[in-house]
């Protein structure tokens, strides 16, 4: 299918260029159409959650990050969420490595954290600073959304 190639990137310009092929060619039924378009919206990445620690200096620049990024890739309503963990029950519940943790549909944006669980209440750095890379970021969303 040559128009998820050439915008592989932007699935929602995909889903509309999907849209006014269908309407040009007499030949596809509106079934056909729907399930294309169902695919697409079926790749996207269900949801973020950042889970931080109560006054975690990383946690609002994380979550505008994780937005920024999301929106530039085309995903405008990806649900991103912050989890706010109290106890170290929690902190293991929610796969938090430290605060930060940012998750993609469940899974750590880190490839080297994915295998970890020494799960903490503790602060978490990326390189040092208080916010993961914007690279990171995008790489976890891009490969969640091509399963």
């Amino acid at each position: 299918m040559p128009v998820m190639i050439l915008f592989r990137e932007r699935p929602l310009l995909t889903m509309v260029t999907l849209l006014l092929l269908a309407g040009c060619r007499s030949t596809d039924s509106h079934s056909n159409t729907s399930d294309r378009v169902s695919n697409i919206r079926d790749s996207a990445p269900r949801q973020v959650t950042i889970v931080v620690v109560e006054d975690c200096p990383g946690a609002a620049p994380t979550a505008a990050l994780v937005r920024t990024v999301a929106a530039r890739m085309g995903f405008h309503d990806l649900d991103v969420r912050m989890i706010v963990v109290r106890t170290p029950m929690e902190a293991i519940d929610h796969k938090m490595l430290g605060s930060p943790t940012v998750l993609v549909d469940g899974t750590d944006i880190e490839p080297r954290a994915r295998t970890r669980i020494d799960f903490a209440i503790a602060c978490r750095t990326y390189g040092g600073r208080p916010t993961p890379p914007a690279s990171m970021v995008e790489k976890a969303i891009r490969d969640a959304s091509h399963p």
